[in-house]
């Protein structure tokens, strides 16, 4: 929470675009993604065979969002709105996280 605090303030004070610190909420966007996998019948994490499984649904679900084109990943980002490029950013925050999350994907496995 922290980073993403001081991101958005030198946005505001220092007038930058959020753009120029897309690698915070990208982080904290992982870093959801594997406490809700972790958490989500938490149980199975201390059985050896069930974790097993939980894993490979894991990536399994990694697979289907980025890698197939099902239109899931426009539907999870529509909340943030669409946003145009701006000086520091050419493409805009919603299209760069975009494209920064899928580059790193498989890194949350």
């Amino acid at each position: 929470c922290r980073m993403n605090l001081t991101a958005l303030f030198l946005c505001l004070i220092l007038g930058n675009p959020l753009d120029l610190y897309v690698a915070c909420p990208l982080h904290t966007y992982f870093f959801f993604l594997i406490w809700m996998a972790m958490r989500l019948q938490y149980e199975a994490n201390y059985s050896k065979y069930l974790f097993r499984l939980k894993l490979f649904g894991f990536a399994c679900f990694i697979f289907l969002f980025w890698d197939c084109d099902f239109g899931l990943r426009e539907t999870l980002h529509s909340f943030l709105g669409h946003s145009s490029g701006s000086v520091g950013g050419l493409i805009g925050f919603v299209r760069e996280l975009d494209y920064i999350s899928f580059l790193h994907h498989w890194a949350a496995f």
